[in-house]
């Protein structure tokens, strides 16, 4: 069971977040996230994560610091405001404590890795050579952003903390607020048919990145190493606003822009310093792939399809909290009408409000139920229509007006209906009052209880991968023992086979070849190959045809079909030995779950061990070189010696999903001269078929040949004079 990588993103719930935590759970990290819920993303984040509800100046971050190793600490979180707003100074108060509480508990939980995410605005428009001059633009988001790089790399450098600065150059892309960005905000206005009201002049520049390239360009600089504390992420390509708009009314409709001259706040004005991306390109390997026009496309379809989409949902969300709204409202209504409905009923049936049976004044009931159920809101009003109900009873019954005002029993008859509509209302309200209460004690509760469970939860989990761990040992000391014991073997052929077993499992790959260099160092030989997807590959490799094995022989390094071309293998490694590339394990049709950096270390890793076995084995059978062959003789094995060998191809032959023939040719050895026999074989049989003693005769094991092969060397044995005949074995 391997451990996955962990990585916290604060601010991952932001548009570059959500694209940044999409890529690293494609990688197979596991994803930690840290949101106060500010962030306002337009569409959900769909990557499995673990998402925690706090500002990151909150202490309960330090318990998830404290229970979560994490490899990479990602720091987005930003207190950021429409560029219209300019309210720097009060998100200051936030963004830099923020910062610093964050390095602190990464350096307190020795955390691998902080990338601090920044911005090529930081430096002025005009800027040669930005990070270099130390030039930065003249408005207070540029200076906070500076300090916080600055900050960030003093604090790395003072407490052993490894900090990277990524500075990106103007991220566009599906989901960006229209608030939060050039590109969104033009595209929104395209699609309301508005013209966009430029700040500046025509002429000036910015360097645009996709949102993908982004998040990958983040990722790698998470994933590999690099010297560099501050990482420039960009396309290095300055576009005009003029080649803009004309890019994007190529692709959709653009209104004349309103141009408004010179802005009074720095910030929103277009140009940007164009960054060099050398640092990104040579020592992460990452290339721009998503060009201007594709992106501005991908953008624009994505806002139109979620203007469309947003139009119906807020329609129907509209419509539907109309009417519970109105339910809502209606209902204590409808009720109250019913009860009044009721008293009113009553008092027609039997001429009075107080029954002469039970001596009981219903209208108690009518005042008390709608006070217990909706407060003095409805008690009130219904204290009202009761007086007039008992006022109606009393004037049929033959009670004037003026005795209804001034008679003392009617008197305390009205003013037990407000005592009732009173109590029942004051009753009603404390209690709801009361409740509140305790609901807001309760959530608060329910959250500080949510939070240990998980925190509780994730110590499970961590406890049961480390229980794992140890138990299956996959990772752990008995697995390298495993593989290198597997690997101890004198013998080529038990090397070479072990090879590709321990390939295989290592990488959980199901198609793995064994290319060997043969006595002409220009070609390649297939030695061993399994699954069957590479049933069909070339049994043998020329170097200067083949320009991956090419490239691997001249750098000596991993090879990685990053272009997907067909014909080439997923993932190849060299084995090397003497400064030589003797050999290549190439990995085929894999799983897209395994093109991750770690596998691709994993494997580099496997062919210094595969290197080292079989140097070993190189080494020994130089060593014993007389003892392998007859005397006299440079190709004859003795018999014990070819037995073995026989025995391990044979093994290799019945291994599941390895299609390989194995063909005997027994030879007739003339008055028992093997040395003639060697001389008359010179030539006919290939370097990486075997001969060898069986008895008084000789024989030789053809490898992975077909019939025709196998005809056209009996032909050449024959041609020397040396009788051949097909064995069983």
């Amino acid at each position: 069971m391997t451990m996955e990588k962990r990585v916290l993103l604060t601010g991952g719930y932001g548009f570059l977040g959500r694209a940044a935590a999409a890529c690293f759970a494609k990688e197979g990290w596991e994803v930690h996230i840290i949101d106060d819920g500010t962030s306002e993303p337009m569409e959900p984040l769909k990557a499995k994560h673990r998402f925690y509800p706090y500002s990151v100046l909150d202490e309960r971050c330090e318990e998830v610091f404290r229970v979560r190793n994490f490899d990479v600490v990602l720091h987005l979180a930003e207190r950021s405001t429409a560029l219209e707003s300019g309210a720097y100074l009060e998100n200051a108060g936030v963004n830099f404590p923020g910062l610093a509480h964050m390095l602190a508990l990464s350096t307190k939980y020795h955390v691998g890795k902080f990338l601090l995410i920044s911005t090529g605005s930081v430096f002025a428009a005009d800027a040669k050579d930005p990070g270099k001059d130390g030039e930065t633009a003249g408005h207070l988001r540029a200076m906070q952003k500076y300090v916080n790089e600055e900050y960030a790399r003093r604090w790395g450098q003072n407490f052993d903390l490894r900090v990277t600065v990524l500075r990106l150059s103007t991220i566009y892309g599906p989901g960006q607020l229209p608030t939060h960005g050039f590109v969104a905000k033009f595209i929104m206005q395209a699609l309301l048919g508005k013209s966009y009201e430029f700040f500046g002049s025509p002429d000036e520049t910015r360097d645009f990145l996709y949102i993908d390239d982004a998040a990958y360009a983040i990722y790698s600089a998470a994933e590999r190493n690099h010297a560099a504390d501050v990482v420039n992420i960009s396309s290095n390509t300055a576009v005009s606003y003029a080649a803009f708009e004309k890019c994007a009314a190529e692709i959709f409709p653009v209104r004349p822009t309103s141009f408004m001259g010179a802005p009074e706040n720095p910030a929103l004005s277009f140009g940007r310093a164009v960054l060099d991306n050398s640092v990104c390109r040579n020592e992460l390997g990452w290339r721009v792939n998503v060009p201007l026009a594709e992106g501005l496309r991908r953008t624009y379809d994505w806002y139109q399809n979620y203007l469309k989409e947003k139009a119906k949902h807020d329609a129907a969300v509209q419509a539907a909290d109309q009417r519970k709204e109105l339910w809502n409202k209606i209902l204590p209504y409808l009720e109250h009408a019913g009860l009044f409905a009721a008293a009113a009923g009553i008092v027609v049936w039997q001429g009075n409000t107080v029954n002469s049976m039970i001596r009981m004044d219903f209208n108690y009931i009518y005042i008390a139920v709608l006070g217990l159920l909706y407060g003095k809101q409805h008690s009130l009003p219904a204290v009202g229509l009761a007086s007039l109900l008992l006022g109606y009873s009393l004037l049929i019954g033959g009670t004037d007006v003026v005795s209804l005002l001034y008679l003392p029993e009617y008197l305390l008859h009205f003013a037990s209906y407000l005592f009732m509509g009173v109590l029942t209302g004051y009753i009603t309200d404390t209690r709801d009052r009361e409740l509140e209460d305790e609901r807001y004690k309760r959530s608060r509760a329910l959250e500080r209880y949510e939070f240990l469970h998980a925190m509780y939860q994730e110590s499970i989990e961590i406890k049961d991968k480390l229980y794992r761990q140890i138990t299956n040992s996959n990772d752990s000391i008995g697995r390298v023992y495993r593989i290198v014991k597997r690997l101890d073997s004198v013998e080529p052929e038990n090397v070479f086979t072990q090879a590709v077993a321990v390939t295989t499992e290592i990488m959980e790959a199901e198609n793995v070849v064994l290319y060997v260099k043969g006595s002409n160092p220009w070609y390649f030989r297939q030695k061993i190959r399994r699954g069957s997807a590479v049933e069909d590959l070339p049994r043998s490799l020329k170097v200067e045809e083949t320009p991956y094995l090419r490239e691997m022989i001249a750098d000596k390094r991993l090879f990685v079909n990053r272009q997907l071309k067909e014909g080439m293998p997923d993932i190849a490694a060299p084995i090397i030995y003497e400064d030589e590339v003797i050999a290549v394990v190439e990995l085929h049709a894999l799983d897209f779950d395994l093109w991750t950096f770690y596998r691709q270390n994993l494997l580099s890793m496997t062919a210094r061990l595969i290197a080292t076995a079989i140097g070993h084995a190189y080494f020994y059978e130089r060593a014993v070189q007389e003892k392998r062959f007859l005397p006299g003789t440079s190709r004859i094995l003795r018999e014990e010696q070819y037995r073995r060998i026989v025995e391990e191809l044979e093994e290799r032959a019945a291994a599941p999903q390895t299609a390989m023939s194995l063909v005997y040719l027994n030879l007739d050895v003339a008055n028992g001269d093997w040395q003639a026999l060697d001389g008359k074989l010179t030539g006919v049989v290939r370097a990486e078929d075997y001969i060898g003693q069986v008895g008084s005769v000789a024989q030789i094991l053809l490898t992975d040949v077909n019939d025709k092969v196998v005809a056209m060397v009996q032909e050449r044995l024959k041609e020397k004079g040396v009788a051949s005949i097909r064995v069983a074995s």
